[in-house]
């Protein structure tokens, strides 16, 4: 059996300004869950990694759900050849509403 491929994981400059809507107190635990979804098989859908639609606004291609509740998002390319992951934004979903940074945004 072939070791897995180890991606890298890089944060576009905007992701700063999506920390401000999550609790500081989830901080350590988005890293976390960040390292330990996505460093291996980013593109495997589980429970937790789906792909999204073309009608989303994010410019994104998956979704990581994780947090209290599974509220917290973190949105994601991956470019399989240089073998990164990147994070194009974080935001909280509560109901049907998901907030990134200062404004809202449609899924």
């Amino acid at each position: 059996m072939a070791p897995r491929r180890r991606f890298q994981i890089s944060y576009a400059p905007i992701v700063k300004e999506h920390l401000r809507v999550v609790e500081r107190v989830h901080y350590s635990l988005l890293k976390e869950q960040i390292e330990l979804h996505l460093l291996d098989a980013p593109e495997q859908e589980t429970a937790q990694r789906k792909r999204l639609g073309p009608t989303t606004e994010v410019e994104a291609d998956w979704e990581l759900r994780c947090g209290p509740n599974n509220r917290l998002r973190v949105f994601y390319r991956v470019d399989m050849r240089a073998g990164v992951v990147e994070i194009v934004g974080i935001g909280v979903k509560r109901g049907s509403k998901l907030r990134m940074g200062g404004e809202e945004v449609g899924l």
